[in-house]
C-alpha cells in the first residue's frame, strides 16, 4: 500500500512539473501584447479589490443580521446571529479564494493559449454572475451595491481584454503554429 501511494505521489509531482515547464516555455514563446499586459494588470487589481471587499465585510455583520431578521425573538435571535456570522465568514472566504484565483490566473493567462483564455473566462464569468445576482439581494449597505457594479465592470472588461488578445494573436488559417520559432529568432 505504501509503495502504491509513493508511486501515485510521484506521478502527481511529475505531472505538475511538466505542467509548470510547459507554462514557462509558453510564456517565453510569446511576446506580451498591450492587451495581455492590461488583462494581467487588471487581474492583479481585481485580486486587490477582492481583498478590500473581504476586509470590509466584518464591519457590516450587524447590517447583515438586520436584513435576515436578528432581534425578532429570543431563541431565533441567537440562531440568526449565528447565521449572520456564517454569512460573513463564508463571504470573506469566497473573496479570499477569488483573490488567490486571480493571482494564479494572472500567471496562467500569460500563456495566451485557447484553454487559458477559456479558464480565465470561466472564473471571471462566474464572478460576473455572482455579482449580477448580488444586485438582486436585499440592500444591506450602499457600499455593497457599488462594489457589485465595480465587479461587473472589471470582470467584463478583463474578459474582453483576454478575448481580444487571443483573437489578435491567433495563428493565420492554413498555417501551423511553430512553437520553436522563438529559438530561431534568438539565434539570428
Amino acid at each position: 500500500m505504501k509503495q502504491r501511494q509513493i508511486d501515485f505521489d510521484r506521478v502527481l509531482i511529475d505531472w505538475a512539473d511538466e505542467f509548470i515547464q510547459d507554462l514557462v516555455a509558453s510564456f517565453s514563446a510569446r511576446r506580451p501584447t498591450i492587451t495581455l499586459r492590461l488583462a494581467v494588470a487588471g487581474l492583479y487589481i481585481f485580486a486587490a479589490f477582492h481583498l478590500v471587499f473581504a476586509a470590509l465585510l466584518p464591519f457590516y455583520r450587524n447590517a447583515i443580521g438586520n436584513v435576515i431578521g436578528v432581534g425578532t425573538s429570543r431563541v431565533a435571535s441567537e440562531e440568526l446571529t449565528a447565521l449572520a456570522n456564517g454569512i460573513v465568514v463564508g463571504s470573506i472566504s469566497l473573496h479570499l479564494l477569488l483573490m488567490v484565483a486571480y493571482v494564479l490566473l494572472s500567471f496562467v493567462v500569460r500563456a495566451s493559449r485557447r484553454w487559458t483564455v477559456l479558464a480565465g473566462t470561466l472564473v471571471l464569468g462566474a464572478n460576473f454572475a455572482v455579482a449580477l445576482n448580488g444586485l438582486r439581494t436585499p440592500d444591506i449597505a450602499d457600499i455593497f451595491s457599488v462594489l457589485q457594479w465595480i465587479t461587473l465592470a472589471f470582470a467584463g472588461s478583463i474578459i474582453l481584454l483576454l478575448w481580444s488578445n487571443a483573437l489578435s494573436s491567433a495563428p493565420a488559417r492554413g498555417r501551423l503554429p511553430n512553437a520553436k520559432a522563438h529559438l530561431s529568432d534568438e539565434r539570428a
